[in-house]
C-alpha cells in the first residue's frame, strides 16, 4: 500500500497543475491510502484536500513545501499544535522579509527558529546536520527521484551519507506534481506565465511527467537501491496525528471595562437600546431579548456582538447609515445595539433563521457602509486591535476563458497592442468557445502570427482555464482573533501594504476564525450624501414615514430610476404590476425578482393574486395559514424554514440543517435522499402526498438563489428612503444619486431622468463646482471631477487654492495662480468651466492656443496675451457644439438633452411614437426611436435566445422585448440611435413594446472644431 508524503496541487501557485481533488482521485486510482498535500509556500488547498480525501477514503496529511530562491524543504504537521507552526512558517516565506526590520530567511533558518509539532523532510546534507540535533525524531532525510531541476549534482549521495552518520531515517519522494504526459506541457505553460516568458522559450519546468504519484510496484522499483527509504514512509505516516486542522471557533475578545463581564455589558447595552427604540414597555420585546441573550450566553457569543457593536457605533458616530446583509436583522439584539435599523418584531422575522441553540457555525453579522468610507471603517477596525489580531481576508483569482485566452496570446508572443488590435469582442467570443466543447473559435483575419499557431494558442488557453493566478483582497472581509491570526492562517502582504490571510472567506471560517464583512454600498453613499445636503442629522437620523403618499405614488408608477434597488426594468415593471401598498410590499418585490421565487413561478402568481385575478388553490390555502402576508407563497428563505418546521415538527436546529442542505445540494443523488427524508417526515402531517411532492419541488428550486427576509427588509428600507427623497427632495436625491450610483445604466440615462424631473443641468465652474454634482439654484452643477482627462491632482489644487485665496477673477488669474498646463487649461475651457471668468468659450480656447505659442516663442510671461490683433472676433460656439463637447467630456450633455444631438437622423415626428405616449397606444403597431440605455440577454424555457432592451428618447424610457421567432436579438449593442417597431402591450399595466424589428438608424459623425488639434465625435 503506497504512501505519498509530498504532492503539489495548483495551489502551488503557477507550479502545480491539478486541483487537490484531482490529486486525491489520482492517488486513489494508484492505490495510495495516505497522501500529504505539500504545496509550495501555500496552504490554500488544505480544506478542499481534506474534504476530498475523506470522500475517497484516503488518510490526509497536511504540510507545505517551504521554498526560497530555489531552496526547498517539506514540513508536515505532526500534531494539532503543528498547524499553527505550519501557518507561521508559510507566512514567513510569503512575507519575505518585507516588514521593517525583518530579515529574509531560508527554509532551514525558518524551521530552526519555529518547529514545534512538525516533521521536516530535509533534502540537503548541511541542513540535516543543523536540524537533527534541534528536532530529534522529527527530522527525515528526503530523497526525491528523479532529481528535480536545480538540485546540485551529488546532493543525494551526500544526504544519504549524512543521514547514516546522524542516525536519521530517509524517506522516498516522487514530487507528486504532474499526473501524466499532458501535464508536462501544462507545467511549462505555468512556468512561462510565472516568469513572463513565451512558451517557446521554456524548454522544461522544474518537474517532469515522472514526478508523479506512483503505485507500490513502481515506487519500489524506482528506489530499489535504497528500499529502506520506501519502508520508512510507514513509521513517518504513523507518527503523524490525524485531523490536525482546527475546527473550534476562535472567539475574539472585545474591549470591556475592568471588572465587567461581556454578558453584563451586552445586557446593559440592550437595556439602553430598549429605551432608545421605545420598546421598554413591550412584553413581546422583553421576552424576545431575554430569549436571544440566553442563546448568546450559552454559545459564548457576547464578545462577537460587542465587537460588531463597536464598529457600528464608530460608523454612526460619524453620521453614516448602516445596513445589514443576511439574516442578522432577525436578531432583536442587533437592533437594540444599533447594528441594524431592521426591527424583527415589526417585520415578523424568526430568530431561528439567524440564531438557535443547536447552531454549530458562527452566525454572520455583515455590515454595509457608504462605499466611500468602507476602507476607513476597515482601517479603524484593524487599528483598534493589537497588531496581527485583525487582518483582511484574501480572495483567489483564477483564469477563466477570457483571461486564459489573453494569457495564451502573450505566451505565444502577442503584445498587449496586438491583442487589443484583434476584432472587437474577440476575447469574449474566444472565451465562450474555449470553455465549451468543439474546435474552438475561428482564427481572426488579422491574426499577426503564422496560421498554424492559432490552434496551439487555443489549446493552451484551454489548459490554463481554472488555474489559480494570484491572490487579491476580499472587498471588505476581515478576521478578528483573540491572539495573532498567523497561528490560524498564513499571512500575506495585501495590495494596500497591510496584512491579509492566505485563506479566502470560506477557509477562514473552516479553521475557526471569526469573519466580518464590512462592505461598500453605493446606495448608502447616495443616501448619506443626500441627507447631508438636506442638513440636520442627515439620513442616518431622519424619520421617513412609511405611509408617505408621494413616495407610494412614485413607486406604484414605477418612476424609480436612480433608486438603486428598484431601478432595473424588471423591478420597475414588477412595482407597477403588484401595486405596492407600503414598505412591506417593496420588501417582497426585492425577493420576488430573485431566481428562487421566479423559478417556482411565484412572481406571476403573486401579481395575479394581489390583483384578484387568480383564486387561491388548495395547496396555497395551506401556505396562506402558515405564511400570512405573502399571498400564500414562498417568497423568502424564512418561508421555507417556517413551512418545513410546521409540517415536520423538527426543532430549530434540525430545520435549519435541512434548509441549508436543500440550498447547497448539487447532485441528483443528494436531491433524492433529501426528498425521501422530507416526504417521510411530512407523512404524518395530514398533507396529501401530491401536495407534499409539489412542496418539495418548490423547496428544491429554492436552492438557485433566494433572499432571507431580513436581507430584503434591510435593502427595502434603503429603497424606501431613497424613493422618499426622490418624491420629496428631488435636488438632494439626484445630487446623491449622480455622485454615487453605479447602477445598471450609463451616466447619461440618469442625467436625462433628472432633467425630465425639472432640474437644470449646469456646466462645471472653476469658482462654484466641487468634485461631484452640487445643488445650485433650481438645478445641479457638474463637478470638476466629472471632466474626462482632467487629472484629479489638478482638481484638488483648484479647490484648495480657491478655498485659501478666493474665487478666480479672470482666465489669466486662474492660469497665473494655478499654472494647470496647456492640456488641463484647454479641458477647463472646452467644457465651460471658465465661462464665468468672462469671454466666450471658443474665443478662450483659441486665445489659450495662441498665447501658448506666442508666449513660448517670444518669452512673454503672460500665457494669455491681451492683444490678439485686428479682426479678432471668433464666432461663438453653438449650443449644439457645446452639447456635443459635454457628451465627449462628461458622458452626458449639459446644454440640451442628449437625444437632440441625433434629431437629424430621427424619423419625422408623425412616424414615431414618444416613449411617454406608449400607454395610450395599447394594441397598436408603432415605431419608437431612442438611444440604447441597457439590455439583458436571456433564454426561453426551450433555450432559444431572447433579449430585453431599453431605449430612451426625450420623454422617457421605452422597454422593448425581442422574442424568438418575432425579432432576432441584437448582436452588438451601441448607443445608436435605434428604431424599434412592434406592438404595444400591457402585462398587468406594465407597458412594453413587443418588437417585430429593431435596427440602428444612420449615426451622424459630428466633427466640431474647437481648437487646433481638438475635435469632438458623437455617435461614432
Amino acid at each position: 500500500m503506497p504512501i505519498c508524503l509530498q504532492s503539489h496541487s495548483w495551489w502551488s501557485w503557477l507550479e502545480g497543475v491539478a486541483s487537490p481533488s484531482c490529486l486525491v482521485r489520482a492517488a486513489r486510482r494508484r492505490g495510495a491510502r495516505v497522501l500529504a498535500l505539500t504545496d509550495t509556500n501555500s496552504l490554500c488547498g488544505v480544506i478542499e484536500f481534506i474534504d476530498a480525501a475523506a470522500a475517497e477514503g484516503i488518510r490526509s496529511v497536511v504540510g507545505a513545501t517551504l521554498a526560497r530562491d530555489g531552496m526547498r524543504l517539506v514540513a508536515l504537521a505532526g500534531e494539532p499544535s503543528g498547524w499553527g507552526t505550519l501557518c507561521r512558517l508559510v507566512g514567513r516565506m510569503r512575507l519575505g522579509g518585507r516588514a521593517p526590520g525583518e530579515s529574509i530567511v531560508d527554509p532551514c533558518d525558518a524551521i530552526a527558529a519555529c518547529h514545534h509539532g512538525i516533521h521536516a523532510l530535509v533534502p540537503r546534507a548541511d541542513w540535516l546536520e543543523r536540524l537533527a540535533p534541534l528536532m530529534p525524531g522529527r527530522v527525515w532525510g528526503h530523497v526525491v527521484r528523479p532529481v528535480p531541476r536545480g538540485v546540485s549534482p551529488g546532493e543525494e549521495t551526500r544526504l544519504l551519507v549524512a543521514a547514516d552518520r546522524l542516525g536519521v531515517p530517509v524517506v522516498a519522494g516522487t514530487g507528486g506534481v504532474l499526473l501524466g504526459e499532458r501535464d508536462a506541457h501544462r507545467h511549462r505553460l505555468l512556468e512561462a506565465v510565472s516568469t513572463g516568458r513565451m512558451i517557446d522559450q521554456v524548454e522544461s519546468g522544474r518537474w517532469s511527467a515522472r514526478h508523479t504519484i506512483l503505485g507500490s510496484e513502481e515506487l519500489a522499483y524506482r528506489f530499489r537501491d535504497i528500499p529502506f527509504a520506501v519502508a520508512n514512509l510507514r513509521p513517518l505516516a504513523d507518527a503523524i496525528a490525524d485531523d490536525v486542522v482546527p475546527r473550534r471557533v476562535v472567539m475574539p475578545r472585545p474591549r470591556i471595562p475592568f471588572g465587567v463581564s461581556g454578558a453584563l455589558l451586552l445586557r446593559r447595552a440592550c437595556e439602553r437600546g430598549m429605551e432608545a427604540r421605545g420598546m421598554a414597555g413591550r412584553p413581546e420585546a422583553r421576552a424576545r431579548v431575554e430569549q436571544e441573550l440566553s442563546i448568546i450566553g450559552e454559545t459564548g457569543l457576547e464578545g462577537y456582538f460587542l465587537i460588531v457593536r463597536s464598529i457600528a457605533r464608530h460608523a454612526r458616530g460619524r453620521g453614516h447609515t448602516l445596513a445589514l446583509r443576511g439574516s442578522a436583522g432577525n436578531s432583536l439584539v442587533c437592533h437594540l445595539l444599533g447594528i441594524t435599523d431592521v426591527d424583527p418584531l415589526r417585520f415578523d422575522l424568526p430568530l431561528a433563521r439567524f440564531l438557535h441553540p443547536g447552531r454549530a457555525d458562527l452566525p454572520d453579522i455583515d455590515l454595509d457602509f457608504d462605499w466611500k468610507v468602507r476602507d476607513e471603517a476597515i482601517e479603524w477596525a484593524i487599528r483598534r486591535h493589537p497588531p496581527g489580531h485583525c487582518v483582511r481576508i484574501s480572495s483567489y483569482q483564477v483564469l477563466h476563458g477570457r483571461s486564459a485566452f489573453r494569457e495564451s496570446c502573450k505566451l505565444h508572443g502577442l503584445s498587449d497592442g496586438q491583442i487589443a488590435a484583434l476584432p472587437a469582442g474577440m476575447d469574449e467570443r474566444a472565451a465562450e468557445a474555449i470553455e465549451a466543447a468543439g474546435d474552438g473559435p475561428a482564427r481572426p483575419a488579422n491574426f499577426p502570427l503564422e496560421a498554424s499557431r492559432w490552434p496551439r494558442l487555443v489549446a493552451d488557453a484551454r489548459l490554463l482555464v481554472g488555474q489559480p493566478r494570484h491572490l487579491s483582497l476580499h472587498p471588505g472581509g476581515i478576521v478578528i482573533a483573540a491572539g495573532p491570526v498567523d497561528g490560524h492562517s498564513p499571512l500575506e502582504w495585501s495590495e494596500t501594504g497591510g496584512l491579509a490571510t492566505q485563506f479566502d472567506k470560506d477557509a477562514v471560517e473552516r479553521v475557526g476564525l471569526v469573519k466580518i464583512d464590512l462592505l461598500g454600498n453605493r446606495a448608502l453613499g447616495a443616501l448619506d450624501e443626500s441627507g447631508k445636503i438636506l442638513g440636520g442629522g442627515g439620513m442616518a437620523e431622519a424619520i421617513v414615514p412609511e405611509d408617505d403618499p408621494a413616495t407610494l405614488g412614485l413607486i406604484r408608477r414605477g418612476e424609480t430610476m436612480g433608486v438603486v434597488q428598484l431601478e432595473s426594468p424588471a423591478m420597475r415593471h414588477l412595482l407597477v404590476q403588484m401595486r405596492p401598498r407600503g414598505v412591506d410590499d417593496v420588501v417582497e418585490s426585492l425577493a420576488l425578482v430573485r431566481p428562487a421565487a421566479s423559478g417556482i413561478g411565484a412572481k406571476e402568481r403573486f401579481v395575479r393574486r394581489r390583483r384578484g385575478l387568480e383564486p387561491p388553490e388548495r395547496l396555497p390555502q395551506l401556505f396562506r395559514r402558515v405564511l400570512p402576508g405573502t399571498e400564500g407563497m414562498m417568497v423568502f428563505e424564512d418561508d421555507a424554514l417556517r413551512l418545513v418546521q410546521v409540517l415536520t415538527g423538527w426543532d430549530d436546529a434540525e430545520t435549519a440543517r435541512f434548509r441549508k442542505a436543500v440550498a447547497k445540494h448539487r447532485t441528483e443523488a443528494e436531491a433524492a435522499a433529501l426528498r425521501a427524508r422530507f416526504l417521510h417526515a411530512v407523512a404524518g402531517s395530514g398533507l396529501p402526498a401530491a401536495d407534499a411532492d409539489e412542496l418539495w419541488r418548490q423547496l428544491a428550486k429554492f436552492n438557485k438563489y433566494s433572499f432571507c427576509k431580513s436581507h430584503a427588509v434591510s435593502y427595502g428600507l434603503i429603497a424606501w428612503r431613497s424613493a422618499w427623497l426622490k418624491a420629496n427632495h428631488p435636488q438632494a436625491f439626484w445630487a446623491g444619486a449622480l455622485n454615487n450610483n453605479g447602477g445598471c445604466y450609463p451616466a447619461w440615462v440618469y442625467v436625462e431622468a433628472a432633467r425630465r424631473s425639472g432640474l437644470e443641468i449646469l456646466p462645471p465652474c472653476v469658482n462654484r463646482s466641487g468634485i461631484g454634482f452640487t445643488v445650485c439654484g433650481n438645478g445641479l452643477r457638474v463637478g470638476l471631477g466629472r471632466i474626462a482627462g482632467l487629472p484629479s491632482e489638478c482638481v484638488g489644487r483648484i479647490l484648495d487654492d480657491r478655498a485659501r485665496r478666493g474665487a478666480y477673477e479672470s482666465v489669466e488669474d486662474l492660469l497665473r495662480r494655478m499654472n494647470p498646463g496647456p492640456g488641463a487649461a484647454r479641458l477647463l475651457a472646452r467644457c465651460g468651466a471658465m465661462d464665468a471668468l468672462g469671454g466666450e468659450r471658443r474665443a478662450t480656447l483659441l486665445g489659450l492656443a495662441w498665447g501658448e505659442r506666442i508666449g513660448v516663442r517670444a518669452g512673454v510671461p503672460e500665457l494669455f496675451p491681451r492683444d490678439l490683433g485686428p479682426g479678432w472676433n471668433p464666432a461663438p460656439a453653438t449650443r449644439f457644439e457645446r452639447a456635443a463637447d459635454s457628451f465627449t467630456l462628461f458622458g452626458f450633455t449639459v446644454d440640451r438633452p442628449l437625444p437632440d444631438l441625433f434629431l437629424s437622423c430621427w424619423p419625422p415626428p408623425e412616424r414615431v411614437a414618444r416613449a411617454a405616449d406608449l400607454p395610450r397606444l395599447l394594441g397598436r403597431t408603432v415605431s419608437v426611436a431612442g438611444l440604447f440605455a441597457t439590455g439583458r440577454d436571456t433564454h426561453t424555457g426551450r433555450g432559444d435566445p431572447m433579449q430585453f432592451i431599453t431605449l430612451v428618447d426625450r420623454t422617457g424610457e421605452a422597454d422593448i422585448s425581442l422574442f424568438p421567432g418575432s425579432c432576432p436579438p441584437i448582436k452588438h449593442w451601441h448607443l445608436g440611435p435605434w428604431l424599434a417597431t412592434g406592438v404595444v402591450e400591457s402585462q398587468y399595466d406594465a407597458i412594453t413594446l413587443t418588437a417585430h424589428s429593431v435596427r440602428p438608424l444612420r449615426r451622424p459623425r459630428l466633427e466640431v472644431p474647437i481648437a487646433p488639434g481638438d475635435s469632438c465625435a458623437v455617435g461614432a
